[in-house]
């Protein structure tokens, strides 16, 4: 048995428009307007009336220096030539400082024979 309720939903269901035929049938209306307009063509295309009334164009430049700057690891000249001598004064200070680290390692591990005492005998205590 079929409800009078039922029957209203299902004549509701088929009366209203779907998504779909809602949105062509509004694309349609648009695309008629802009044709009629002079807008665009039947294609979908820009008219070239309304490309030239309703486009528009610049050209411009920017001043750039007319200096190439190469900044790279090969041999450049980019650092002043203040600059290069420090960078050479620092890595000959860093290589100096290696060298004074190596030489304690040398004399801690030579001092640390001298301190040892060899094997079987103990270190006597200092006198105070």
């Amino acid at each position: 048995m079929v409800r009078p309720t039922d029957s209203v939903k299902l004549a509701t269901r088929w009366l209203t428009p779907t998504f779909s035929t809602v949105f062509f049938s509004t694309v349609g209306k648009v695309t008629a307007e802009l044709v009629e307009e002079g807008l665009i063509d039947k294609d979908g295309q820009v008219t070239k009336q309304a490309e030239e009334r309703l486009g528009w164009k610049r050209e411009f430049r920017l001043p750039t220096p007319g200096v190439i700057v190469k900044g790279c690891l090969d041999d450049c000249s980019t650092c002043e030539p203040a600059r290069e001598k420090e960078i050479e004064l620092e890595l000959a200070r860093k290589e100096l400082e290696n060298e004074l680290l190596k030489r304690r390692i040398v004399l801690l591990d030579k001092e640390q024979e001298y301190r040892c005492c060899p094997a079987g005998e103990q270190a006597q205590p200092a006198d105070g």
